[in-house]
């Protein structure tokens, strides 16, 4: 079944817990030439002008409401402190909207950009970083980047250091050339994360993650991502560890869905190639239960399993922050990796699926992203008779 991303529009993420004392808390909507007291934009100001960390906090009353930023109001929102700099913002369910023709955040410091709780929307930048570029390391934490774009690297960010990504959306976002989703000069450790329908334009690699470190994806969803260049779904120029993931229906003519120098896999769906390139750049090591549909990765003939469907459903909200492919009955994915492997090799500390929900579910683990659940057994009624 193909890979639908028509259901992925902008949503709001879920509410985090209140502002603590000392934030730079936002508690309104505005922006403009001369914002409020108390918006966004007289946030990131407040904590450019200030020294050591800083945390911006939106009031968890705005949840599900949108900031839409202005040209006016001098469009993107700039962090450029220059003392000890870390900025934390903690967006509490929040849409934040580009104005025309900008990005959203552009964290100018070499200090850490932590996000957390908030949707990133709307960036079209002229440079690197569509949604959100910063010049040190970054965490994204119940994030969604949706729709943004940008002409270089990054569509929906560019990060010059490491990066940490949990419980995240990055979909629909365009880069001129590498990195559709994310672009990372440093390495990038992507947890719990759905990456779908990003492109990578310009001869560019990786459509949803082009990384030039280390790339580890554990118990994440990557889908129906495009590049012109190498791997369609995950680049990097280094090694890439996949854990309990599912890699599918990505698009590019070498490396549909991975581009790689070494790749670890466990328990991990890399299959259904698009656009005339095998599943893998190059031949892997495989850690062990994995599927795979082609030769390409060079998993053993026990995980390679030509013309055999997957059988993976659409991406959909199948419970927990992000969207998920849930495999659907019948499946060779479900109950494939017996219970005394299940924290094997790389899997030793995974013990739920991107949802949360607790592996395993049945009499062994399932391969990929998501564990079903099997479905609770229908209770048996007893009619008593009463024969006089």
């Amino acid at each position: 079944m193909a890979a639908s991303v028509t259901a992925l529009t902008v949503r709001s993420v879920a509410a985090a817990p209140g502002c603590q004392p000392g934030d730079l808390t936002v508690t309104n909507t505005s922006d403009g030439a001369a914002p409020p007291a108390q918006s966004l934009r007289a946030a990131f100001a407040a904590a450019t002008a200030a020294s050591g960390p800083q945390r911006i906090c939106v009031d968890a009353g705005l949840a599900g409401q949108t900031i839409t930023l202005t040209t006016a109001g001098g469009g993107e929102l700039v962090y450029n402190a220059a003392t000890m700099p870390q900025l934390t913002v903690e967006g509490n369910g929040i849409i934040v909207h580009a104005a025309p023709n900008a990005r959203v955040i552009d964290n100018q410091t070499a200090g850490p950009l932590h996000l957390a709780d908030l949707t990133i929307t709307g960036g079209n930048a002229s440079s690197a970083g569509g949604g959100v570029v910063t010049s040190g390391d970054a965490t994204l934490a119940n994030v969604s980047l949706v729709g943004n774009t940008s002409t270089d690297r990054g569509g929906g960010i560019t990060v010059l250091g490491d990066v940490t990504v949990t419980n995240s959306t990055i979909s629909a976002n365009t880069a001129g050339f590498d990195g559709g989703g994310i672009c990372v000069f440093g390495n990038a450790v992507i947890t719990s994360s759905t990456l779908v329908g990003n492109t990578a334009g310009g001869g560019g690699d990786g459509g949803g993650v082009c990384a030039f470190g280390t790339l580890t994806v554990t118990d994440s969803t990557v889908v129906a991502n495009t590049a012109t260049g190498l791997g369609g779904g995950l680049d990097t120029n280094v090694g890439l560890t996949l854990v309990y993931s599912t890699v599918a229906q990505n698009t590019a003519a070498n490396g549909s869905n991975l581009g790689f120098a070494t790749l670890a896999s466990f328990g991990a769906v890399v299959a259904q190639p698009v656009g005339g390139g095998g599943n893998c750049e190059v031949a892997g090591t495989s850690d062990g239960f994995n599927f795979t549909d082609d030769a390409s990765c060079g998993f053993p003939a026990s995980e390679t399993h030509a013309g055999v469907d997957p059988a993976l459903g659409p991406v959909a909200a199948n419970g927990g922050p992000t969207p998920t492919r849930l495999p659907r009955p019948g499946s060779p994915l479900i109950d494939a990796i017996p219970l005394a492997s299940c924290r094997a090799d790389g899997a030793a500390a995974v013990t739920t699926d991107q949802r949360g929900v607790t592996r395993p579910q049945g009499p062994a683990c399932d391969i990929g992203a998501v564990e079903v659940v099997p479905p609770v057994p229908s209770p048996i009624v007893v009619v008593p008779r009463f024969t006089g």
